[in-house]
């Protein structure tokens, strides 16, 4: 009995986190915040950033996910702070077996029609982040 408790909590884990990598480009800030906080449970804070907008950002088990929204409302970009290295390499490994590969930095996800770049930043403290947004 214990295995199968076990196994059906690791089963919910890798389930919720598979969709936490998938991107959300156009999902308006009610549908994102209502799936992430109501749907999972995460823990997020919302506000506004001078130079990229009103955001949502919240605390998942691999990272920090930040969601940029334009005036309408809809996510135009996407940033995912991975926890530690090990959160940075699971991230890459579902993105090369998810999206199509450009380079050892760069994804495109293709979605009705749209291309959505992704694309890993590293930064000069040594820190490294996932960037999503449209071509």
């Amino acid at each position: 009995m214990v295995n199968m408790k076990k196994l059906l909590v690791l089963l919910c884990l890798v389930v919720s986190f598979a969709g936490h990598s998938q991107a959300r480009m156009g999902y308006s800030y009610e549908e994102i915040r209502a799936e992430f906080a109501n749907d999972y449970g995460f823990d997020y804070v919302t506000g506004y950033d001078d130079k990229l907008g009103k955001f949502l950002k919240f605390f998942v088990g691999t990272g920090v996910i930040h969601y940029y929204f334009n005036e309408e409302g809809n996510c135009y970009t996407m940033i995912i702070l991975p926890n530690t290295k090990s959160d940075l390499h699971y991230y890459i490994e579902k993105y090369n077996a998810t999206y199509a590969i450009i380079d050892d930095h760069t994804w495109h996800l293709y979605d009705h029609g749209v291309v959505v770049i992704i694309t890993l930043e590293y930064v000069e403290d040594g820190g490294y982040f996932f960037l999503f947004y449209y071509k």
